[in-house]
């Protein structure tokens, strides 16, 4: 979930975790909490050893890291098609498809910097909370990185150097 393009659905479909996780999200199971303990320690750990040179990364080489996350995105497709057991482009899945880039062309005319806050007014706590919610939804979808939303958002190094620093205040909405 912290690179950029790499989906963490996907991800958790090719080690053949997923059910186990949309499973365990949705039960209240002592063995299920366990297994989420255990996934959320290793990527909370993940996140703040990896956020800084990642921050950093895009600080110094922005232009590179759009064209990485972009080919990551591009060469996840046939991963996530695989995946989905699909056997042929039929009508319905070209249309899934078609609107699934649509949303995201729809969302760079989005504003520049409508995501960042930075604000502790109401109407910035909330738009921040927006994004968290649109992130969210990224951790479930399978194809749908949650760093890349996050990227797309424009607050993708906003996280990274709260996480990163440890202004764990910023990331709550």
């Amino acid at each position: 979930m912290l690179i950029p393009g790499v989906s963490g659905g996907t991800m958790s479909m090719i080690f053949g975790v997923y059910e186990r996780l949309i499973a365990a999200v949705n039960t209240h199971k002592k063995e299920d909490l366990l297994f989420l303990l255990r996934f959320v320690l290793g990527a909370g750990a993940a996140f703040l050893l990896l956020s800084a040179p990642m921050a950093a990364l895009i600080r110094h080489f922005p232009q590179e890291m759009a064209f990485f996350v972009l080919g990551v995105m591009v060469g996840g497709v046939p991963v996530i098609y695989r995946a989905a057991g699909c056997p042929g482009l039929s009508g319905r899945t070209a249309f899934c498809l078609a609107a699934g880039i649509s949303l995201v062309f729809l969302l760079r005319l989005l504003p520049d910097g409508l995501f960042r806050g930075g604000s502790a007014s109401l109407s910035g706590i909330l738009i921040q909370f927006t994004a968290g919610i649109l992130g969210a939804l990224t951790l479930v979808l399978p194809g749908i990185s949650f760093s890349s939303m996050l990227y797309l958002m424009g607050v993708y190094e906003l996280i990274l150097n709260a996480m990163g620093t440890g202004q764990i205040f910023l990331l709550i909405p």
